[in-house]
């Protein structure tokens, strides 16, 4: 999964592993200089060459210090852009995911999830680049080392890394699930932390402040259980680790010791080897460790891939520039287990305005999202864009050509008014078409009371907007676009009389190029309809 995203960022990737390789090298130095400052000092007679000593361990630090800072900065370029790239493209999948399965998610959790995993696996696919660079140099280079001093003391490395290699075959598989566990578990306890933040004025309306608390807790006390269970496995994993260690570190005290005694090791050789054992064991004990690692990471890794693992919406074919007609043949959709349509058929054409009417529940707006193209091959029969089934149209390029949407619920983002009408990142926006469209719906004198006028910023959860604020700028949105079909879903609930008197002004004029849907109970609105759809008086059961 992290292939795509290195190749991508190659050229900063190498420079990344040079730059580490460069810095390992200097610090490798330092050992060898430190043992034979050792030795010099055991015979000195010249404090001159104690300077020139100082003067290289302090040459060597500017040095590291340099290239550690940039190896830094190359890493954080390296680690935001991946990480930006991996979450975008998970991000694109969800977003092409069946509406029936984005309906049925915890989004909090979802994002949690997405988030979190993206950026783990992105860091420790950095981190092993790194890693493995780094510590096969320092591997390669004590090994030669050592070689040269004692074949015995190699010998006792190559017993540590099998004691290692037991180790961690025994355990690779309970950590993973181990894990998985924990990361899953801590997922839905920051979900129900969101939905704590989420939710908070409804609470002190409703005054159930600990009873709704009580929802976390619940999740408290399952991680708080999740973790111990994860303590318990991962410290057994470290004690035995420390164990191999310390019985390493006995073993080469007592064998190069006795080398020092019988004068086959200066004392400053000594320290040179036991500094660069040392270097060798956290090298090997990185190699081993990478197993615990990468099943950590494991975890993050298939979460992922069961996200991007699931079936998009099948969507291929024409794109559409405009539509005339749109038909509903024979139509059986279940949501569920529930029949919401029963093999109805429907007709809308251009010139129109059609109502569609029933009681709440009945399936208004799920009629509206099987017009769109929501619920993409869920549903029996055919749904026609002029003479073109969905199955022959590209649904997402149409319906952002094709279809202006004023949800139920307006969903307005935390940005400029501007933005949120023309939904244009790069600013690009027709004034004069925009403040046309603001005074037909009575919404220009809104406008022209901002600070900023369109430059002012909606605050998040349009905390700085009215109801009706807010719908008239749904609105208007959608008939900005100026796509062929205009679906108002509950329109005027917010509205004052005024501005929905103007709205119906406003319709009868553009009907002449437009399929006009509306959902509404609203009687006005009703009777500038051309045509009724009852969904009480089709065949359905509900």
């Amino acid at each position: 999964m992290c292939r795509k995203y290195l190749i991508k960022n190659k050229y900063c990737v190498i420079w990344y592993g040079f730059l580490c390789l460069t810095s390992s090298i200097f610090s490798m130095i330092s050992p060898y200089i430190s043992g034979n400052f050792i030795d010099y000092l055991i015979v000195a007679d010249d404090i001159s060459k104690i300077y020139q000593y100082c003067f290289v361990f302090f040459g060597l630090f500017v040095i590291n210090q340099l290239i550690g800072y940039i190896v830094n900065r190359v890493y954080i370029k390296m680690q935001t852009q991946m990480g930006y790239e991996l979450n975008s493209d998970v991000i694109r999948h969800i977003q092409r995911l069946p509406v029936s399965f984005l309906k049925k998610q915890n989004m909090a959790y979802l994002n949690q999830r997405v988030n979190n995993d993206s950026n783990q696996l992105i860091t420790f696919c950095i981190n092993i680049v790194q890693g493995i660079l780094i510590n096969s140099l320092k591997l390669l280079f004590s090994i030669s080392l050592l070689v040269q001093f004692s074949s015995n003391i190699t010998l006792l490395f190559v017993a540590i890394i099998g004691a290692y290699a037991l180790s961690y075959k025994i355990l690779k598989k309970i950590l993973f699930e181990a894990q998985f566990i924990l990361t899953e578990a801590q997922t839905n306890y920051f979900s129900k932390l969101f939905e704590q933040f989420d939710n908070i004025l409804f609470v002190k309306m409703q005054a159930i402040y600990e009873s709704f608390l009580s929802r976390l807790k619940r999740e408290f006390q399952n991680i708080l259980k999740v973790s111990l269970q994860y303590q318990k496995i991962s410290y057994l994993f470290s004690s035995l680790d420390s164990l191999v260690m310390s019985l390493a570190q006995i073993g080469i005290f007592i064998m190069g010791g006795a080398l020092v005694i019988r004068g086959k090791l200066s004392v400053g050789q000594l320290t040179i080897m036991l500094s660069y054992f040392g270097i060798m064991m956290e090298a090997s004990r990185y190699f081993f460790s990478l197993t615990k690692t990468i099943q950590d990471n494991k975890v993050a890794y298939t979460r992922l891939k069961q996200i991007l693992d699931l079936e998009s919406d099948e969507n291929a074919g024409v794109e559409l520039k405009d539509i005339g007609q749109i038909r509903l043949k024979n139509i059986m959709f279940y949501y569920g287990k529930k029949c919401i349509f029963r093999d109805i058929s429907l007709e809308f054409k251009k010139g129109k305005i059609y109502s569609i009417i029933g009681k709440n529940g009945i399936g208004k707006s799920t009629l509206v999202d099987l017009i769109i193209g929501f619920y993409n091959r869920e549903y029996e029969g055919e749904i026609y864009y002029d003479d073109l089934s969905l199955d022959q149209i590209d649904v997402y390029k149409t319906r952002k050509m094709c279809f202006g949407i004023c949800e139920q619920e307006p969903v307005l983002l935390a940005d400029t008014v501007k933005y949120n009408v023309s939904m244009d990142g790069e600013g690009g926006i027709d004034l004069k078409r925009l403040f046309y469209i603001a005074k037909k719906i009575n919404l220009y004198s809104f406008i022209e009371s901002l600070p900023q006028k369109l430059e002012s910023t909606i605050e998040e959860k349009n905390s700085n907007l009215s109801g009706g604020e807010k719908q008239k700028l749904s609105i208007m949105r959608t008939f900005y676009k100026n796509s062929p079909v205009i679906i108002l879903d509950e329109p005027t609930s917010a509205l004052d009389e005024e501005s929905i008197r103007c709205l119906q002004a406003y319709l009868n004029e553009i009907k002449k190029d437009k399929i006009i849907i509306l959902i509404s109970h609203n009687s006005d609105f009703i009777s500038i309809s051309d045509e009724i759809v009852d969904l009480d008086k089709l065949d359905m059961d509900v």
